[in-house]
């Protein structure tokens, strides 16, 4: 068995504790992702549970409570009925949206969706949201993401539009037939001619899911000039969409049978619908902080002063390229605060002596004092 899930989840929780997010969530998802792949259950809603409580802690509730529902999620499974009861005390406002549908017993779970009067099957819902859950890299989240939706839909092809600056861009499209699915390809709704742009509009303009089991004899599409040109039979249109902000828009076609999206598969389809969302913005929130991070180290690279970084135990953790100029070497890992001064031969000036370490304005930083010296070469 493998265990480089456990050492993935102790270096999540290093990382969280030196402040370092995005090196935090790539190591959460891959414990995640680690755990669940060997079996580890156990660890897996552990792994989960961790991470919620990072992303409770940055503010970041939503993200907070998909981790956390995946985790309950966990526990019920394995069966550890204690801990589901704490984190239903804990964390009431993470499980609410599942609080009311939640029905457990030593041997099943179900979800009983609101309105529809069906059962959902909690492994089929749990398998779906924790593969989507499982993925950080935004192209491989969105093709994960276009199997599994056009499989739990029952399409025969689908698209995935995101938005970009008002315009609506197709980022995925996959057929059943095939295990390739094209992401990223930016190709602009209006420009495609292998779906209706006018129902993707609609959805993207008020939010709502558009199903029709035959679509060239009912609905109020029937006069659209794709409609009328394919002659397509079922189509669905589902936003994704998270704190009331369309993140993406769903859009699948079966085109052989009429009917093909039956009540039990949109009810899937939305129950997965929120997961989605999150996991996208999470995956390019992820993005964004690495994009920041090369630009920042880009600025510390070209700029003619030495900038040192120590972390929070004071030892170094980034050095610029002047500074290594300035100290004949770069990152000494292993280099404790009291050993900073030999390490990096640091002496007051004028003398053979080293610059006493309590001293250093690295070390009066980590206390919260600003500190200037002159008297150090």
């Amino acid at each position: 068995m493998n265990y480089l899930h456990k050492w993935y989840l102790v270096e999540a929780e290093r990382q969280r504790v030196l402040g370092n997010k995005s090196e935090a969530i790539e190591m959460y998802d891959r414990a995640i992702s680690g755990a669940k792949e060997n079996k580890f259950l156990n660890e897996e809603a552990l792994a989960n549970e961790l991470a919620a409580k990072f992303y409770w802690e940055w503010s970041k509730e939503k993200l907070a409570q998909t981790y956390m529902i995946e985790a309950y999620y966990c526990y019920v499974q394995w069966g550890a009925t204690a801990k589901v009861t704490d984190l239903e005390t804990r964390y009431p406002q993470l499980l609410a949206p599942i609080q009311p549908g939640i029905k457990t017993t030593t041997t099943t779970a179900s979800v009983t969706t609101k309105g529809s009067g069906s059962n959902l099957d909690i492994t089929t819902v749990m398998k779906a949201s924790q593969a989507i859950s499982g993925e950080i890299m935004l192209d491989k989240l969105l093709s994960k993401l276009m199997k599994i939706l056009i499989e739990s839909a029952g399409a025969q092809r689908g698209y995935l539009i995101l938005s970009n600056q008002g315009e609506l861009l197709i980022q995925a499209e996959g057929t059943i037939n095939s295990q390739q699915v094209t992401v990223l390809q930016s190709i602009s709704v209006e420009n495609c001619q292998e779906l209706s742009s006018a129902i993707i509009n609609y959805v993207a303009r008020t939010q709502e899911s558009v199903v029709l089991d035959d679509a060239v004899r009912e609905g109020q599409f029937t006069n659209d000039p794709y409609i009328q040109k394919h002659q397509p039979k079922s189509i669905l249109c589902v936003p994704l969409i998270n704190q009331s902000q369309t993140v993406s828009i769903v859009y699948l076609e079966n085109n052989l049978t009429a009917g093909a999206f039956t009540p039990e598969r949109v009810e899937l389809l939305k129950v997965l619908s929120g997961q989605a969302a999150i996991s996208i913005q999470n995956s390019q929130l992820y993005t964004e902080v690495r994009e920041s991070e090369n630009r920042l180290t880009q600025f510390l690279e070209a700029i003619p002063v030495g900038v040192t970084v120590l972390d929070a135990s004071g030892k170094p953790y980034y050095i610029n390229r002047a500074a290594i100029q300035l100290l004949g070497k770069g990152v000494i890992p292993e280099a404790s605060s009291e050993q900073i001064t030999e390490v990096y031969q640091l002496y007051q000036a004028g003398t053979q002596q080293e610059y006493p370490s309590a001293q250093l304005p690295t070390t009066r930083a980590l206390s919260g004092e600003s500190a200037t010296v002159d008297d150090m070469e």
